[in-house]
């Protein structure tokens, strides 16, 4: 990279906003995280079921094919 180019200041600018960006989406995610996570643990405290898991091609434990 060469320094004394005269756009070097946008170049730097934008690789700075870039950094943030990309900083502060991690760094919401992480706080998302934790929170759904700390939810979760309250939910299970109370006894709330938890959802089956999907199988197949999208169809939920319970639901069968339809023949066509």
């Amino acid at each position: 990279m060469d320094f004394a180019a005269k756009h070097i200041g946008f170049v730097l600018a934008s690789y700075g906003a870039a950094f943030l960006l990309i900083g502060g989406l991690v760094v919401l995610t992480a706080i998302r995280y934790r929170a759904v996570r700390r939810r979760l643990r309250e939910l299970e405290q109370l006894g709330a079921p938890r959802r089956k898991a999907a199988t197949g091609a999208g169809l939920s434990v319970n639901e069968e094919k339809q023949p066509a």
